[in-house]
């Protein structure tokens, strides 16, 4: 929760790609699909496969301006 505030409260000054990657003591409170759900809800892309990061970060380099 507390990097879900940081967020929010100080939205990164340039684009903010995340990924997640988890192993099962990691998910004692909250586990991987809730991680995602909740960056996602919030507007910020989040994966957790490499070419979906790279996929990704193609997009937006590619994407016109």
């Amino acid at each position: 929760n507390g990097f879900l505030t940081l967020l929010q409260t100080r939205p990164p000054p340039k684009p903010l790609f995340i990924g997640l990657v988890a192993g099962g003591a990691a998910e004692k409170d909250m586990t991987l699909q809730q991680a995602t759900t909740l960056l996602r809800e919030r507007g910020f892309p989040c994966v957790t496969e490499m070419a979906e990061l790279v996929a990704l970060l193609k997009a937006h380099l590619h994407r016109p301006r």
